[in-house]
């Protein structure tokens, strides 16, 4: 099996979106990267989560602190943890009207990185105004046919029984997988795509 993209870091005895699943993906030598997702919070904290909601608070309503205590990090935490050791997918969210001041924080940054988003406003605005690497995540044949001359994405995400609709396009792009969950659905899948994201544990 090729190296694969972690997704939400490496879930071995840890949870999604933390330090602690970062951690063990940067360090286990059969992931070339991870994916992490971010939202912002009440208090404009960038913060990887993938769930609008923990444990009954909307994160975009609540502030960091009162989320420290579910092991959120913040994108900034996740950067200095990485320090350019492996490449990183940050998926955006939450992503209206904040592209601005994430870029803020990722022009500090000086690791590989793409951005990645099912928004294409966002993946236009940081193709265009940043000249980012950048990812369009989509599940619908039809939308991705209407907008990918305009996105010029440098790759393309989608769910495993898309993958076969859009082989055309593996000519012009990078097309990634997501999400594989056992070696089997490896296998199957394995020649629609350059890479996947996935939760295989190996």
């Amino acid at each position: 099996m090729i190296k694969l993209i972690a997704h939400r870091g490496l879930k071995k005895d840890a949870k999604e979106n933390t330090l602690e699943a970062f951690k063990k993906a940067i360090d286990d030598s059969n992931y070339v990267g991870f994916e992490c997702d971010i939202r912002t919070t009440k208090d404009h904290v960038f913060v990887c989560v993938h769930d609008p909601i923990i444990e009954g608070k909307i994160v975009s309503l609540t502030t960091y602190q009162e989320l420290k205590r579910y092991q959120v990090p913040t994108l900034e935490e996740v950067l200095n943890l990485v320090n350019n050791k492996v490449p990183i997918i940050i998926d955006v969210k939450h992503s209206k009207g904040i592209e601005k001041r994430l870029a803020h924080i990722l022009d500090k940054y000086n690791g590989t990185f793409f951005i990645q988003s099912f928004n294409p406003y966002t993946i236009l605005w940081f193709k265009n105004k940043k000249k980012y690497l950048t990812g369009l995540l989509t599940y619908n044949f039809f939308q991705l046919k209407s907008i990918l001359f305009i996105l010029r994405p440098n790759y393309i995400a989608t769910n495993l029984t898309n993958l076969i609709n859009i082989q055309k396009y593996r000519k012009q792009y990078i097309v990634l997988g997501y999400t594989i969950k056992t070696k089997k659905e490896y296998h199957i899948y394995k020649d629609y795509a350059d890479n996947f994201i996935c939760d295989i544990q190996r």
